[in-house]
């Protein structure tokens, strides 16, 4: 037990380390992040998301957290708070518009700046376990991956929350390799605090505090550790935990009536195995860049004749190792197992019964699928072996990052064809139709080309102020006008149904305030039968329910329908 200790793991951190080691991390991701995010906004727009935005907006108008539910489609109010996910993001924009930015920029640069951090973070956790050039090498590797590519530059949760995660971790194993000292106990509040606020962003930092609480657990079962000094550990990050989830859990309660209200209902239903599959495709090209690659979910005799060697090959090195490894180097194996077991296993429930759209799983695994290579040169005790393994561990991971480097290259290109045949064209739908056959999805660049057209965007601007809109792309409005536009699920292929949605949804909303659908090309619009004529079956459909076009360009349609005399409005319900 005094091996597990203190054995190779010796070096605290300090401002040399800081100024020498993670100072000039910081300075070359920061070069580099903002050069690509540049870049990056130059063929692409990211949307704001419903759910953040309209969180954030709440607080900046001062309505607190205590409103109607925004699930409720309580109509009279623009800005309400949701069931979709915790109200940290949300929060957090808004604290970064006190700074003086506007939500719609605030939360572009809340992931940037993670995207910035997170490979120092990276590095910090990894260094007492796999060395100085290891940490590195792994950080290069999650700086590079797609996921991070993907949706790094964009306001979603996963940069935050895998930074705060890999913080907390690292003060985590850190703490753990000191000899026990109540002060390096205390380093647990501080675990636990970060940790919490990564729950109050993501609800899936459930996996992170079962993965935690179970790996101290297995070590205090298999006398890894002293059951005293598990207890402390248990208590210390709990101190720092507790106050956050208890807040958290008050305000669902008292706002939603349960203590997790969270629900996806995408529409994505599917099978336990074809879940755990889209998850396994996911993970392969997170991991190798390779589309070709991550199909091999798809196909369980290859699967197995690779990936069953590969488990072989670790669970070798981790019996071959199993009295040489430290105490922290235990905690991490076991930790990562369950995570990596936790967060799969979440994601398979998610996309099998609540509908996960299974597009976005590569973006769900970005906060774990770091853990692989880190973990398999832990167990290899890579910090412990010769020059010629070291070697070899460099060469994969240079592989690693040449297949992430391939992959942004592709997607680069395949981006800028598309765009290029879009502007063949002011008409988005009819300019998309050459490059329909040759692409699976064109949203990321039909969304580009909406966001940089002014018609559009002062279309949309001078609508009424006291009516609710919709849109079929409701976040990128948002983003291009600043106003409150929400987003209907739209489906271009069932046309009738999504319209007679529509036409349900403006009865309720005109017995209170005028309502006026916004609706935009789209993926889906541009491969639909209707494509070429979808303004006009819209019409044909929406018009005679009591609407009329109140704009009509050649990539947008505005149809209104006036608020309700209230004698009307009584009528309605008295029917």
């Amino acid at each position: 037990m005094k091996n597990g200790l203190t054995a190779s793991l010796h070096i605290r951190p300090n401002l040399r380390d800081f100024f020498y080691i993670y100072l000039p991390l910081l300075l070359l991701s920061t070069i580099i992040v903002l050069n690509l995010t540049a870049f990056i906004d130059s063929i692409r727009f990211y949307p704001s998301n419903d759910s953040y935005y309209e969180e954030a907006q709440n607080f900046i108008k001062g309505h607190g957290l205590t409103r109607t539910p925004w699930a409720a489609n309580n109509y009279t109010v623009d800005y309400e708070p949701t069931i979709y996910q915790p109200p940290g993001y949300g929060i957090l924009i808004y604290l970064v518009t006190q700074f003086g930015l506007p939500p719609t920029a605030a939360d572009l640069w809340i992931s940037r700046i993670c995207w910035i951090l997170t490979p120092s973070a990276l590095a910090f956790l990894l260094r007492p376990l796999i060395g100085l050039t290891f940490s590195i090498l792994s950080a290069a590797i999650i700086a590079s991956a797609p996921s991070f590519y993907l949706f790094s530059p964009g306001p979603f949760t996963e940069p935050v929350y895998s930074l705060l995660i890999l913080i907390s971790l690292g003060v985590t194993t850190r703490s753990l390799q000191y000899e026990d000292k109540h002060k390096n106990l205390k380093l647990f509040v501080l675990s636990g605090f970060i940790a919490g606020i990564a729950y109050a962003i993501r609800n899936v930092g459930l996996a992170y505090f079962l993965s935690f609480f179970s790996a101290l657990l297995v070590l205090g079962a298999l006398r890894q550790e002293s059951p005293k000094k598990i207890a402390k550990i248990f208590g210390f990050f709990l101190l720092g935990l507790t106050p956050i989830v208890i807040a958290l859990l008050w305000r669902n309660i008292s706002l939603f009536g349960e203590a997790l209200p969270y629900k996806v209902n995408q529409g994505y239903f599917s099978t336990p195995l074809i879940s755990l599959r889209v998850l396994i495709e996911a993970i392969l090209l997170d991991l190798s860049g390779s589309r070709d690659i991550s199909m091999l979910s798809w196909d369980f005799l290859r699967l197995i004749s690779i990936g069953l060697p590969l488990a072989t090959l670790f669970a070798y090195f981790c019996w071959k190792h199993r009295h040489s490894y430290n105490l922290t180097e235990k905690f991490f194996i076991l930790f990562a197992l369950l995570l990596l077991t936790s967060s799969s296993g979440m994601l398979v429930i998610a996309h099998t019964y609540h509908g996960l759209d299974p597009g976005d799983l590569i973006r769900h695994v970005y906060p774990f699928s770091w853990i692989f290579f880190p973990l398999f040169l832990v167990a290899f005790r890579i910090k412990n072996q010769g020059p010629y393994y070291k070697a070899v561990g460099v060469a994969i991971g240079t592989i690693i990052i040449a297949g992430h480097l391939y992959f942004i290259k592709s997607d680069i290109e395949k981006t800028e064809d598309i765009l290029n045949s879009l502007n063949q064209s002011t008409d988005i739908v009819a300019a998309a139709q050459p490059v329909t056959g040759k692409y699976k999805i064109l949203s990321n660049e039909i969304i580009f080309k909406i966001s940089r057209d002014p018609i559009i965007q002062n279309t949309v601007s001078a609508l009424p102020g006291d009516a609710l809109l919709i849109s079929n792309v409701g976040g990128a409005l948002r983003r291009v006008t600043g106003r409150p536009v929400r987003t209907l699920d739209f489906n271009a292929r069932n046309l009738d149904k999504s319209l007679m949605d529509v036409i349900e949804m403006s009865n309720s909303v005109t017995t209170v305030r005028p309502f006026y659908f916004i609706a935009l090309p789209s993926n889906d619009i541009a491969r639909a039968p209707v494509s070429i004529d979808w303004q006009q079956k819209m019409a044909e459909i929406l018009v005679p329910h009591g609407f009329s076009i109140a704009e009509q360009h050649a990539n947008i349609i505005v149809f209104s329908k006036p608020k309700q005399p209230n004698s009307l409005a009584n009528g309605q319900e008295t029917l």
